[in-house]
Parts: C-alpha cells; structure tokens; sequence
C-alpha cells in the first residue's frame, strides 16, 4: 500500500510541476548568454540559442557559441589560446518548481548535451603556421530559471580535444586527447 501512494505522491507533485512549466514554454523559444569554461582548460565564451523541437515540456535547443580557451601544449603553464566555434545540441525536460522557488527560481530545467567545436589556435610565436582546434563532448547539465527568462545553469561533461596535426617539432604536454569540462554560465530566454 505505501509503495502504492508513493507512486501516486510521484506522479501528483510530477503533473503538478508539469503544468506550472507550461506557462514558460509557450514564449521563450530564443536564448542568448554567457559561460566560463572550468576543468582541464580555462575559458570563456558566448553563445546564442533557439529551440528546435517541442514536445509538451519535452525540448531539443541548439546552442551556438564562440569560445575561446587557454592550452597548455609545450609547456606547464598556458602557452597557447584557442579560439573556436562550437554547437551544442541538449536535450531537455522544463518543470515548475516548489522548492527553490522561494529563492526566485521558478522553474528547472535538466539536460543531456552532446556538443563539438572547431576553430584555430594561436601562440606568442609560432604566428599563423598552427594546426587547428576541434573538441568534441557529452554530459549533463541543469538550469535555474526564473519568472523573467533569467537562468544559471552548469554542465559537467567529458569528451575529446585535439590538434588537426602536429605542432611543428615540439614536444606536447597532456591536455590534448580525454577532457573534463565543468562549465557555469547565465541564459535568458526571449
């Protein structure tokens, strides 16, 4: 009996939240906004976003941005900065919520992202000779969005970076190949 009405408590408090978010989804379809790239490679970047695909609370947003990174390719300290393009494609579900809504965030929003990036690196002297930049990641991530459109959001998530070939004759430290990124960032939706 008890497992019972947990199923039902669940599935009250999910439709309840459902509904609340409905009244979000219906005009916020264009997003721009600001991150900072924390982990392995330090950074910042840009990034304009529209929804592709809406299903009830069900949504798939891409996102585009331009970021830039610092790399550490020859030495231990940041030698290198990258600047590059990147897509992001998530995979979300917007809900209402009770609980942190009385700090100001009236609805969250957890995804699933994969995402990939291209773009040129550039070094104190080595001039315009360089390789270039491609990533490519997966992960989680979640938004805090209030009442206006204004959200916070974090993304934990790992993948590959590379070089599309070799830097001249010099010998490269570890940050190229398996990555971890954690990034935190501001959105709002219009």
């Amino acid at each position: 009996m008890k497992t019972i009405f947990r199923i039902f408590l669940l599935i009250l408090v999910f439709g309840i939240l459902e509904a609340k978010a409905k009244d979000f989804i219906e005009s916020n379809n264009l997003s721009f906004g600001v991150n900072l790239n924390t982990g392995t490679m330090m950074g910042a970047g840009a990034e304009f976003g529209f929804l592709m695909y809406k299903n009830g609370n069900f949504e798939i947003f891409n996102f585009i941005s331009l970021n830039s990174t610092g790399l550490k390719l020859t030495e231990d300290k940041f030698d290198y900065v990258s600047l590059f393009a990147q897509e992001k494609i998530t995979f979300s579900y917007l809900l209402g919520s009770s609980v942190v809504s009385h700090i100001g965030f009236d609805y969250f929003r957890p995804y699933l992202f994969i995402s990939g990036g291209f773009g040129g690196i550039f070094g104190k002297k080595d001039g315009y000779k360089l390789p270039y930049y491609w990533d490519g990641f997966a992960g989680l991530g979640h938004e805090f969005i209030t009442q206006n459109g204004h959200t916070f959001f974090f993304e934990l998530g790992g993948g590959a970076v590379g070089l599309t070939s070799k830097l001249s004759d010099k010998k490269l430290q570890n940050t190229l190949g398996g990555n971890f990124r954690v990034i935190l960032g501001y959105r709002i939706y219009f």
